[in-house]
Formats: structure tokens, C-alpha cells, sequence
């Protein structure tokens, strides 16, 4: 459910050819501690570089308020671009719903600290309005960014779901009246289907050159097709991808040569 307040930005476009390097992280849920370790290890430079974020910022991991503060800092200077993910949206959802699915840490804040509480929620609400999908122009290709799948595979789709009101509005809807297209941007799975129907080619995203994703946990970044999937579950796994454009690209290059 979105609060009817806030404007839901669905697709942004953002030319990226300017900053020295451009980093993809997967979903940080909370752990604000691994993400200092990755861009320290990285030598980060807010001066100079991107961050580009899948989604699930919060709910599981110790350090939110960290996290929320570190990217709305971001988002105001240029250096962090993110998409937002199911647990992103909590906040302006159900209330019982959130707590029920890892917001209790919130909860507990909100019993020791009303006030810290309700200033971060409304940091909260703040983030939920950022878009369902990146499409970044680099020096040589167009890569898509969404935190679960694309409609139909097919980011032509996406991008006139995302730009004409009236054809958004005609989609099917779910039980709480948003879009089905709009679930399938924020919670969709489709690399589990495809695995267990074994068919990997299916993942393909047409009309975009490259699509990453978090959501799906897994092992190492997962390469399929066009797709990466870089959620390797930090909040229990200690582990918070956090992969160059330049990495990125080798591993689309030998995901493709495997095929071969």
C-alpha cells in the first residue's frame, strides 16, 4: 500500500559517463557496518564516485538509522542512485504488516525514543519515493537496475508502464490495489522459476543491455544472461557485495563465453 501523499517515481534515467567509477551494492538491510568495510576497501570518493543501490535498505540488520542517514546524505550529493525494494516500502504500508516482516527493530526504537522514531520515519517515507527502476546510460551500454524482476522481460514494457499513468492504472491489480507490474518490480523471483523449470535463457531482458538485481539471495554475484543478481544476504551471511562497473561487465562477458 503507498501513502497516496508521496509520488511514486517509477523510472528514472541517469547519465552516468561523468564519475570515475560506479559501484553496484546489493541489498544492505541493515548492516551499515559491511557497507563502511566495502567502500573503505574500496577507497570510495564521494567527491568523484557513484553508488548504486538495489533495494532493501533496511529491516534485519542492526545499523538502520545508519544506513538511512548515509544514503539520504547520498542522495542529496550526487553520489548515491538507488532503486527502492519491498522492505523500502514497508513504511508507508500496513504498520502490523512491517513488524510482522523485520520491522520490530523499529518497534523497539520506538519504545525507547518516540521523537528519534518519528523523525526516521519520515526519513522513511522519504526513501520509499524513490524510483521502482534505474536505467543508467554508461560510456558503453545501458544497464537497468530493479530489485526484483522486470514485467515481461521486457524493459520497453517497463519503461511505457513506468511513463504512461493510464496504462499503469488499466494493469491488473493485487489485493491491496497496486499494480501487479509494480509488485513484480519490487518482490518478483523469476530466476527461481526459471531454475526450477530449468530455463535460464528465459531470464533474458530484452530492449536494455544489462539488468542487476538484488531480492534472490545468493552464494556469489550470479550471472544469467543479461542479469546479475548481487543480494548475497549480508544481514546473515556478512557478506555485502559491492562490484565495479568494470566487474560487472567481465562477468556478463564470461557468463556469455560460458554459453558459447
Amino acid at each position: 500500500m503507498t501513502d497516496p501523499t508521496q509520488p511514486l517515481s517509477k523510472l528514472k534515467v541517469l547519465n552516468v559517463e561523468h564519475y570515475r567509477n560506479i559501484y553496484f551494492c546489493g541489498d544492505i538491510h541493515g548492516r551499515f557496518d559491511l557497507l563502511e568495510q566495502a567502500l573503505h576497501a574500496r577507497q570510495f570518493s564521494a567527491d568523484s564516485d557513484l553508488l548504486v543501490l538495489v533495494g532493501d535498505l533496511i529491516d534485519r540488520g542492526a545499523y538502520c538509522p545508519q544506513v538511512v542517514d548515509f544514503v539520504l546524505e547520498g542522495l542529496s550529493k550526487g553520489y548515491v542512485a538507488m532503486v527502492t525494494g519491498n522492505h523500502d516500502h514497508y513504511p508507508i504500508g500496513d504498520y502490523g504488516y512491517w513488524m510482522q516482516n523485520d520491522g520490530d527493530w523499529f518497534d523497539r526504537l520506538k519504545a525507547f525514543n518516540r521523537d528519534e522514531a518519528n523523525s526516521l520515519l519520515a526519513k522513511l517515507h522519504r526513501l520509499a519515493t524513490e524510483p521502482l527502476a534505474l536505467e543508467l546510460i554508461t560510456s558503453g551500454a545501458r544497464i537497468g537496475v530493479v530489485h526484483g524482476d522486470v514485467p515481461d522481460n521486457c524493459w520497453q514494457r517497463l519503461r511505457d508502464l513506468a511513463n504512461d499513468t493510464e496504462l499503469s492504472d488499466q494493469t491488473e491489480k493485487n489485493a491491496a490495489g497496486e499494480p501487479r507490474w509494480h509488485r513484480c518490480l519490487l518482490s518478483g523471483r523469476g530466476i527461481l522459476k526459471a531454475k526450477q523449470l530449468n530455463d535460464l535463457a528465459g531470464l533474458r531482458v530484452s530492449n536494455i543491455d544489462y539488468v542487476v538485481s538484488g531480492h534472490v539471495v545468493v552464494r556469489t554475484p550470479e550471472f544469467i544472461s543479461n542479469r546479475a543478481y548481487i543480494d548475497t544476504g549480508a544481514y546473515y551471511t556478512h557478506r555485502l557485495t559491492v562490484i565495479s562497473l568494470p566487474e560487472l561487465l567481465a562477468g556478463f562477458n564470461a557468463a556469455t563465453a560460458n554459453i558459447s
